[in-house]
């Protein structure tokens, strides 16, 4: 009788460890994670560009370099001819590639995310890092021309364009999508001039 109760005994440790182990496995798991690194190629405007699947959305990973300075001002953006659901980028779209690394939202309602949500995963491109998103983000600032070309942030984070239109319509303000080390989310700039952005396309798997 004690063998049998020392096997039962036995069995109910052994089968706690397992589901123990399975439950530890599971939550190092983050909730969104992507592996693909296979990159496709789609030609916008007569460019070339890399591209590469992140949850449910397709992404360019190199930014549309179809003006002079390799940035865009929004009103020239909307004229790049696009087809096969590729789209400029909206504030809808930048929230959705967001949501991929927090769930954490502004007072607009916009997802923002910071260091503590490893923001590497969208700016690395790297395939021994992992999970990685292979977004390919850069550093370039962004452009405001006050005569002469001035860039601000360079270094420090990336800038792209989205196709929402400020309430004013100015063109010397826009929403843009940040991204650096310790921040992504939706941003608003106003300056006394004409604003440029890094400018990638996105559009639904």
């Amino acid at each position: 009788m004690n063998s049998k109760h020392n096997l039962l005994q036995t069995i109910a440790f052994c089968l706690a460890l397992v589901l123990l182990f399975t439950a530890c496995k599971k939550s190092e798991t983050p909730a969104h994670t992507v592996y693909s690194a296979t990159y496709g190629t789609v030609t916008i405007g007569g460019t070339q560009l890399k591209t590469i699947v992140i949850g449910h959305q397709t992404w360019t990973t190199n930014s549309f370099s179809g003006e002079e300075n390799g940035m865009a001002h929004q009103i020239n953006a909307l004229k790049v001819v696009t087809t096969d659901g590729w789209r400029v980028p909206t504030i809808a779209d930048f929230n959705t590639l967001t949501s991929n690394v927090s769930t954490k939202k502004d007072a607009n309602g916009n997802y923002v995310a910071g260091p503590e949500d490893d923001l590497a995963r969208l700016l690395r491109y790297n395939i021994n890092y992992s999970p990685s998103f292979f977004f390919n983000g850069d550093l370039d600032g962004y452009e405001v021309f006050y005569g002469n070309v001035h860039r601000y942030d360079l270094n420090v984070a990336g800038y792209y364009m989205t196709a929402d239109r400020t309430p004013d319509g100015y063109i010397h303000d826009a929403y843009l999508y940040k991204l650096s080390n310790d921040f992504a989310g939706i941003v608003y700039i106003k300056r006394d001039s004409a604003i440029c952005a890094s400018l990638r396309f996105v559009k639904d798997n």
